[in-house]
């Protein structure tokens, strides 16, 4: 066995110090080979979408999370030559404009009314494009889920049938960026950068009943329950608790008599 010799300082009795030798065993590295991972059966499917696939007419109104991303111009170069295991293409052999059409009639976003877009990241600049492509062509929508997105402004979109819009775990910072929704019933903006009330006001527009904007900064400002039922009389739920009696009342704030705060001198 390998060993490394080294030097222990040690004390005897009397006080004295002295270099005992002391005998470790040499640690040996292993050898550091590298071996590829092999491919995952679905490493063919990375870059599709349902409405790619040969002989499918499944619409996305069909599905309950449909995959909607844009893929890299990689795709493309690869799209007419990935097969199945047993060398079928697997994809349609549609180009062109008949690929544009046949894309469009299988999304049928026109017809959707129950919509969840979330957790895909389509706040991403290379996405936006295709993203507002989509949002646009959701006219019957009514209920659309589009949670940790990384999104930041989506106020050019409408959905004149929308009632329930969840946009929690995004990166919006303003209620000004929020989309046009004249019947909207319930919305829950958690988790995103509102730090104001500014703007608020463009919520008075809808039906608002229900709105959730917890672990936002704006929950720890002064009158933050008052102002916002003050703002949004109708409103019915603010962060999950129904409105209280006391959410019709205004605080006073004494700043010179304050204990709550941390005086730095």
């Amino acid at each position: 066995m390998a060993t490394d010799s080294s030097a222990k300082l040690s004390i005897t009795d009397n006080g004295s110090s002295v270099y005992m030798p002391s005998i470790m065993p040499k640690q040996q590295r292993l050898p550091q080979t590298r071996h590829d991972a092999p491919h995952l059966p679905s490493e063919k499917f990375k870059y599709s979408v349902w409405h790619d696939l040969k002989d499918n007419d499944i619409k996305g109104t069909q599905l309950n999370c449909p995959r909607v991303r844009k893929f890299p111009e990689k795709k493309e170069s690869v799209f007419y030559r990935v097969t199945d295991d047993e060398g079928r293409k697997i994809h349609h052999s549609k180009k062109g404009r008949e690929r544009v059409d046949y894309m469009k009639k299988t999304e049928n976003w026109e017809n959707c009314t129950d919509m969840n877009l979330s957790y895909q990241d389509l706040g991403h600049r290379y996405q936006k494009e295709n993203l507002i492509r989509i949002l646009k062509r959701l006219i019957r929508v009514e209920r659309l889920d589009m949670a940790d997105n990384s999104l930041t402004d989506i106020q050019a979109v409408t959905f004149p049938r929308c009632t329930h819009l969840t946009l929690c775990m995004n990166y919006i910072n303003s209620f000004r960026k929020l989309p046009k929704c004249p019947q909207l019933k319930e919305l829950n903006l958690a988790c995103n950068h509102i730090e104001t009330l500014d703007g608020l006001n463009v919520l008075r527009k809808t039906h608002l009943e229900s709105l959730d904007l917890r672990r936002n900064p704006v929950v720890v400002t002064d009158n933050y329950r008052y102002r916002i039922f003050q703002t949004l009389p109708n409103l019915k739920e603010l962060d999950g608790i129904p409105k209280l009696q006391s959410d019709d009342y205004e605080e006073e704030y004494d700043d010179e008599n304050d204990q709550s705060k941390c005086i730095i001198s």
